[in-house]
This record gives C-alpha cells, structure tokens and sequence, in this order.
C-alpha cells in the first residue's frame, strides 16, 4: 500500500501533458507522498490516476498513466492531489483479506494445540508421579544390579535408570517461544539498536526454528536479547539445554546464554556458552537456584562478532528437574493463545452492519462477509458502545 497525505492538499499541472508523457511537472510536488506513490488528475468520474516511481524538483518521473481511470491529455493547470483511490481501496481490500487467511490459520492451529490448563494439568501430573516414584525409589534408581538377572547386569541397569529419570522425572519447559517459532513474540531486545536487529527463523532443517544475528558486535559491545520472567523455585534443582551454530564465528568470538535474576541489581546465576567455529551443536548444564531467587529471565548474548557472521540459538529448555530431559515447547501454548486472543479483540466478523450492534472500543475493525464495495470493512471510530462504525 501506497503512503496517504494528510487532507489531500491540490497542487496543479504546470504544463500542458499529453496522453502518453512519463514525466510530469506540477506547480508544486511538495504537496504529494514521497515516491513511489499515486496522484490523481482531475476530481470527477474522468479523473486520471498515475502511478509515480522518482520526484526530481517538480518534475514527477517514471508515471505510469491510467493506473485508475484512462489515460489521456490534460491542460496546464488541472488539479493534481494525492486522493484516496480504487487501487488504495483495493489493496485495502486484499491486505484485510490476507490478514484474515492469516487469522483463520493461527486458530486452526490453536484449536489443535495444547491448552496452557492442559499443559498445566499434564505438568501436575508428571510431577505428582516423580514424587510417588522419589519417595518408592529415593535414590533416584528403579533397580539395583544384585537383582537383576542378566548377562550384562551393569548396561541394562544403567539403561533403565536412564530412561526413568528421560521420561518419569521429565519437566515441562518454562521458556515461551524457545525456538522462534512464534516470531520474537516473548522476547525483548536489550542491546544498542545500531547493532542491529535479531531475526529468527521458522524453517531450519535442522532445529526447526531458532534466533539468530549476522551484524557486527565490537569487542566491547554485547548483543542481548531476553526472555519474559519465569518463575522458580529456590533451591530446586534446574537444568539449561540449549543449540548454537557458530561456525562463521573466528576463535575469540562470545557466544552464550546467561540466567539472570529478574530482580535488581540482575545477578547473573549461570552462563551457557557455546563452543566456537562449530555447527549446531548441544550444550547443557544443571545447577542449583540460588537462595532467595523467585523469577529469572534467560539472556542470549553475543560478543565480538564481524559483519556478515551469522549466529544462531535454538531449542532453548529450562526445566525444573536436576536430568538431561529432551527437548519439548509446552510454553508456547500460552504464547499463542495470547495472539488468538489479541486478534479475534480487534477483529469482528458477521453479517450486516455492525452499527448499532457490536459493541467495540475505537479502532476495532469488523469484516462483513455479506458486505459489498464500501460496505465489506467498518472500523470502529468512535464511542465505546456499539454505534460509531464507519464504513470504508
């Protein structure tokens, strides 16, 4: 979508044009958007829409004439002005109705996923069974090699405590949005903005999603980018598992995740730090949460970085357990419920007008599916009840 002008101010040709000129000069093109953009000649059902790619002075370059409307000659001194037009309505109309593809997507996806009272309940239930199993087998084992009749006591011992502690002691992770599936939805960027922006990635092969950043970080600077706070419980065992690329990184590069106390003066607990000039790799650690300590943000960090290195972060679990559990994304039940949520409050659908009859605060949209030209899109421009829609 083109950018509009405020109240549509009129300027006027300069010169006389014809049908098929690209280049056109008005008596001031300082009334009109930056290019690229549209402009309309005249101001009646024979107006002439033009589409513009470059302003030199005056002069408005690279038109393509008849966007809207039909090309043809027009005397020095017709009005010119950038006024809302077909091709804004209709690119209107597409972007609302991409949105609401996008809409319709996110909540079939929500309707399939795992509810944040479903996560919580299977969390109970896997903690409720890790207590039962504590407190039968206190040692943290299911067996002892005396009792076991087998050839290889030791292996088969060894392999069946470990799948105990895998799956009976296994703990939900409490980081929402782990791998980046969800955008940076639950992150909040803490560096200096001229360091550049993080991006992430829903695609990867090999992680299925992770964060990562290729732009220069000095060897004084830190790039950062944390986590919402989550809560914990002092004393509790934890364990941080986390995969990092860092192959394009040269040997004194930093690449690590901190978890920080949420509280002031923001002590930092643990530091997770990536091996260097490797592909996606797995590290992991379990430690114990310091006295005192009620909530945590995990930090990712990065430090003396060229331009054009790329670094990544996925599959990021913190789970409050003292094993190596694989790695799983309840959190992100809740980060998408959220979205669901947000979006169906600030966009209605139905049939009919909704004026008089949806209630709705200022600047909610509603989209009619019985609707025709003007009457498909009503955004809420006034009160807080249910009158103040204004069909566009």
């Amino acid at each position: 979508m083109y950018s509009a002008v405020v109240n549509s101010p009129e300027t006027e040709l300069a010169a006389d044009i014809s049908a098929t000129d690209t280049t056109i000069t008005v008596l001031d093109a300082s009334k009109l958007a930056a290019a690229p953009n549209l402009f309309t000649i005249g101001a009646d059902e024979t107006a002439e829409t033009v589409k513009y790619t470059g302003i030199s002075g005056n002069k408005l370059t690279g038109c393509v004439r008849g966007f809207n409307g039909t090309a043809k000659a027009w005397v020095a001194g017709a009005s010119v002005a950038r006024y809302f037009t077909a091709a804004d309505h209709e690119a209107f109309r597409e972007n609302i109705t991409d949105l609401d593809g996008r809409l319709e997507s996110v909540k079939a996806i929500a309707d399939t996923a795992e509810t944040p009272a479903g996560a919580q309940a299977k969390a109970d239930a896997a903690q409720a069974a890790a207590i039962s199993a504590a407190n039968t087998h206190s040692d943290g084992k299911i067996g002892d090699l005396s009792k076991l009749n087998t050839l290889d006591k030791s292996n088969a011992v060894s392999a069946v405590n470990d799948l105990y502690k895998s799956t009976v002691l296994a703990s939900p992770n409490l980081i929402k949005n782990s791998t980046a599936l969800l955008g940076l939805e639950g992150w909040i960027a803490q560096s200096d903005p001229s360091l550049g922006q993080w991006g992430y990635d829903i695609n990867n092969p090999t992680t299925g999603g992770g964060f990562w950043t290729n732009s220069a970080v000095g060897s004084t600077d830190y790039k950062l980018l944390r986590s919402e706070d989550i809560h914990v419980n002092q004393g509790s065992s934890y364990h941080l598992q986390a995969m990092f690329a860092t192959s394009d990184l040269p040997n004194d590069s930093r690449v690590y995740i901190e978890v920080v106390n949420a509280v002031a003066p923001y002590n930092i607990i643990l530091t997770l730090l990536a091996d260097p000039k490797r592909w996606w790799h797995r590290k992991a650690v379990t430690f114990v949460m310091p006295s005192g300590v009620s909530s945590v943000f995990v930090r990712l960090v990065v430090n003396n970085v060229p331009e054009g290195a790329g670094t990544s972060f996925a599959r990021i679990k913190l789970a409050e357990t003292p094993y190596d559990t694989p790695y799983s994304n309840e959190a992100d039940a809740v980060v998408l419920s959220g979205i669901v949520n947000n979006l169906s409050a600030v966009i209605r659908r139905g049939t009919g007008s909704p004026e008089g009859v949806v209630t709705a605060s200022v600047g909610t949209m509603y989209l009619r599916s019985d609707g025709a030209t003007s009457t498909t899109l009503y955004i809420k421009t006034s009160g807080s009840g249910n009158t103040g829609w204004t069909a566009k």
